[in-house]
């Protein structure tokens, strides 16, 4: 009986997979992975923080000409220009510009600022640690500012 029903109840999934592809005609998910990275897109080193994880997902609107002010991540983050263009400049000198659609592997342990050269908007996720700020600026926490180069 058990085979019966085990069987039963196949044949029906297989009907509703079939009737849904061909509710949806050749439609198909589809998953791109935008970037992978073991570097920041500076070549800086990626560590995640001790203590229990958490994330964050931040939607960030910088207005044009708008600068962000000079802040250091002790937490690995990556996101998406969503919209907009925003140019990203660390102490070192390093610059780079992300143009719309481009995913964002950012820099960790490292000063850095960024303006937007139109109305910008990112999609951030912070793969932080409980009780981690997601950024430090120079007047935060003197161990995390302490970490910042």
């Amino acid at each position: 009986m058990h085979h019966l029903a085990t069987g039963s109840l196949l044949a029906l999934l297989a009907w509703f997979a079939t009737a849904a592809a061909a509710d949806h005609g050749e439609a198909k998910i589809e998953a791109t992975v935008l970037t992978q990275s073991t570097t920041s897109w500076n070549g800086g080193a990626l560590a995640y923080p001790d203590g229990p994880a958490e994330l964050t997902v931040t939607h960030i609107v910088i207005p044009n000409g708008m600068s962000l002010p000079r802040h250091c991540h002790n937490v690995p983050l990556a996101g998406v220009v969503s919209k907009g263009r925003l140019q990203v400049k660390t102490d070192a000198g390093d610059v780079k510009v992300f143009e719309e659609g481009a995913p964002v592997v950012e820099v960790m342990n490292t000063w850095h600022q960024g303006t937007a050269l139109e109305d910008t908007e990112l999609l951030v996720v912070y793969a932080g640690a409980e009780g981690i700020p997601t950024h430090v600026t120079e007047d935060g926490d003197p161990e995390l500012v302490g970490a910042c180069e």
